[in-house]
């Protein structure tokens, strides 16, 4: 029997829990965090659920939340415990990849390069990173906006921080990477100007969204704790004027409507025009809806 996802029972029961997980661990900012309320959501923990924790890269996110519950029989201690071993691996991970970036735009500064960290990287690093605990999201790689002329001088100094290029590629336009205990720390040079600075943080989040085919709910958290932020601080007009300059408009309502759909992200007004099928580039017409995002039973 199929629920009206079309989906088997197993994976719409592991789908509403999930999302009733990150919809509470949204809420979780520093040492604060919410007891947990599934309602009629499915509550055991069956390998559907944890492969699509897996899938969405929400395990290390979801850690604190389930850490701090007191009672064990709302969802099994395994799941805690798995929470807790991938978040303490990205902490590793990413502890090693945050020094790593910092010294190569240390490098590269000291050189006369405009370096701007983008992506992922961009939402973990500064004084004031969308999220405060650097072990809830993973680092996916290193991604920095540069001038053409300075392409080439920064391979040399990631070159001289231990960056490689993978075998059987070379060239200006070949990604390096640099191994950090068993995983591997993508660095990609870009040499696109970046964004309006104002939008930067919000682009950022929104363009790595697109080019996971917006398949991956952590870059949902991205944007939900962005504009929970207040970041940037513009009205639902201008800030979709702002994208269209970049010609990211498209991709910007996507977004905003699945992570208000997901998460119950509060949007500014007319940030999302009403709900009609949205393309974005080289994919289908799609109806935008929580039964597209696996959310209605």
């Amino acid at each position: 029997m199929q629920e009206k996802t079309g989906a088997p029972a197993p994976q719409a029961r592991a789908r509403r829990t999930l999302v009733a997980l990150l919809r509470a661990g949204a809420a979780c900012r520093g040492e604060e965090a919410p007891l947990i309320d599934l309602g009629d959501a499915a509550k055991p923990v069956d390998d559907e659920l944890v492969r699509l924790m897996m899938r969405h890269r929400v395990a290390a996110y979801l850690h604190p939340l389930l850490d701090a519950q007191p009672d064990p029989d709302v969802l099994p201690v395994e799941l805690s415990a798995l929470c807790r071993q991938v978040y303490y691996a990205v902490l590793r991970h990413n502890a090693v990849g945050l020094e790593v970036g910092e010294a190569l735009l240390d490098h590269m500064a000291r050189d006369g390069i405009d370096a701007v960290p983008r992506g992922p990287w961009a939402v973990l690093r500064g004084a004031n990173p969308v999220h405060e605990d650097p072990g809830r999201r993973p680092l996916d790689g290193l991604v920095v906006s540069l001038p053409p002329e300075g392409q080439a001088r920064a391979r040399d100094l990631a070159r001289g921080l231990g960056f490689e290029e993978p075998r059987g590629q070379a060239g200006i336009d070949a990604r390096l990477w640099r191994r950090i205990g068993r995983l591997r720390l993508p660095l990609e040079f870009r040499v696109a100007p970046p964004p309006d600075p104002l939008v930067r943080g919000l682009f950022d989040a929104v363009q790595a969204l697109a080019e996971a085919r917006f398949g991956r709910w952590i870059g949902l958290l991205d944007v939900h704790h962005l504009m929970g932020a207040g970041l940037p601080p513009l009205g639902g007009p201008e800030l979709r004027a702002r994208f269209a300059r970049e010609g990211a408009e498209r991709d910007l309502v996507r977004a905003l409507r699945l992570t208000r759909e997901l998460l119950g992200t509060r949007l500014p007004a007319d940030s999302v025009p009403p709900a009609r099928g949205l393309r974005t580039k080289a994919q289908p017409r799609v109806r935008e809806s929580s039964t597209y995002i696996g959310v209605n039973p």
